[in-house]
């Protein structure tokens, strides 16, 4: 980070649950060792592994990523709402962030919207962010702290 002049908080590292969950009590080490030095953590596709509550409170990270497979089917298979709901409580009590994984139709964003995922960031493809830029475009809103898709990277990824 000093050589590149990265500033702590502009790095945000992302755990699977299955790799902290491999060796709990070295990753616990680690990841407060990075909290320390300011390294925003985030647990990547929550829900597809361990999701061992216990070891969620205790790692301190600062966002949870809901897997895709949740995604999917939350504009119309009530399971998978029922766990975007549990997880988006979860988050809101622990108040970390969250981000929401694979959003691939107007239904399923307008779902998400629906249920609040004020502090997420939608990760969209190509085709409902163009549709949504083209909806949007014109009035340039950007609504702080709302639902909103990334800036697209140079090189169109």
């Amino acid at each position: 980070l000093v050589r590149h002049h990265v500033p702590p908080g502009g790095l945000c590292l992302e755990l699977t649950e299955t790799a902290v969950m491999s060796d709990p009590k070295q990753a616990m080490q680690v990841l407060s060792d990075l909290r320390a030095a300011g390294i925003p953590l985030a647990i990547d596709d929550f829900g597809s592994g361990y999701s061992s509550l216990a070891y969620l409170k205790r790692l301190s990270v600062d966002s949870l990523k809901i897997d895709r497979a949740f995604v999917v089917g939350v504009d119309h298979d009530p399971d998978d709402l029922a766990i975007v709901e549990a997880i988006l409580s979860l988050a809101r009590a622990l108040d970390l962030q969250v981000v929401v994984e694979g959003v691939e139709t107007e239904a399923q964003l307008n779902m998400l919207r629906a249920l609040d995922c004020g502090r997420g960031v939608l990760m969209l493809n190509q085709t409902i962010l163009n549709a949504t830029h083209r909806a949007h475009g014109a009035r340039r809103r950007h609504r702080r702290g709302g639902l909103r898709a990334p800036r697209q990277r140079a090189g169109g990824s």
